[in-house]
Order: structure tokens, then C-alpha cells, then sequence
């Protein structure tokens, strides 16, 4: 399948699930970010790894917009994202977790959401758990790259 096909094929696939790219601008940062399901569901924030974009999540749109509200940014410097040429964005975990809570500004607000994450976004949502735990309802981590502090289980 040649590149062009294949990206008519996701643009085909977001279209069926009436998703919507939504950008949004704030303190000079304009993000992008794919959206779905309806307004009054719950949040699901998917983030995902390193040299990816939104639509590495193509797939799972479909069934989980049955029942989340999906926003499903692209990070910087990926898919459609244009905020990394602001001097404030840094490739730095530290600088890209400080991105990833202003999205959450803009697009959530004070809402707290469900997050699962995927390599570098594993990382990015494990930071945003650890210092803003109230933004988080739950979290997956799918190979976050970091080794993440476990209590032991008691029975």
C-alpha cells in the first residue's frame, strides 16, 4: 500500500467515526488535536510515543468513542502539531510535560480525565499523574520507558 493510499485510508477512517480536528491556540502555543464521541462523555486522553501522531490510535477510535469523550493530541513536533516552533518548547521530557498540562488547560480545563499513554506518552502521563494527580480519573501505561514505583501486593 503506497503512502498516499494509506493515508486516505486513516483520513477515511477518522471521517466514519466523526472525529474532528480541533485546534485551539493559548499563551502562543496553537495545538492540534483529534477529538471524538460525544460532548457529555466521559474524557479519555490518549497520548501517544515517539514519532507518532494522533492517528497511531486509528484503530481503537471506533469502540472507545461508543462511550469516552477521545482527545487525542498531537505532540509536538509530530502529526499536525505547529507548537513546537514556539521558544518555549523544548525537546525535554521536562518541556514537553509542561506542554502536555497546558493541552490539558485548553482542552479539559479542570475536568479530570481517563489517560493512557504509549511510550513517550506513557512517560509525558505518568509525569502529568505524579504532579497533578487531580487531573487524572485512571491511567494506562503501555512500555513507558521509565521505571515506575510499585507497593507491594498483600493479601
Amino acid at each position: 500500500m503506497s503512502l498516499h493510499t494509506a493515508s486516505a485510508v486513516i483520513s477515511q477512517t477518522f471521517k466514519q467515526n466523526q472525529t474532528r480536528s480541533v485546534y485551539r491556540q493559548k499563551d502562543g502555543l496553537r495545538f492540534h488535536w483529534v477529538e471524538a464521541g460525544p460532548a457529555d462523555a466521559p474524557p479519555l486522553v490518549l497520548v501517544h510515543g515517539f514519532m507518532a501522531h494522533a492517528m497511531a490510535y486509528r484503530r481503537v477510535v471506533e469502540p472507545l468513542c461508543q462511550h469516552f469523550r477521545l482527545l487525542i493530541p498531537d505532540l509536538p513536533a509530530h502529526g499536525r502539531d505547529q507548537s513546537y516552533r514556539h521558544p518555549g518548547v523544548q525537546p525535554t521530557i521536562e518541556s514537553l510535560t509542561e506542554w502536555l498540562r497546558r493541552f490539558c488547560d485548553v482542552a479539559l480545563g479542570e475536568t479530570p480525565a481517563h489517560w493512557a499513554g504509549h511510550s513517550l506518552g506513557a512517560n509525558l502521563a505518568y509525569r502529568i499523574a505524579r504532579h497533578e494527580p487531580h487531573r487524572m480519573l485512571s491511567l494506562i501505561l503501555t512500555s513507558p520507558g521509565v521505571r515506575v514505583p510499585a507497593q507491594p501486593f498483600v493479601s
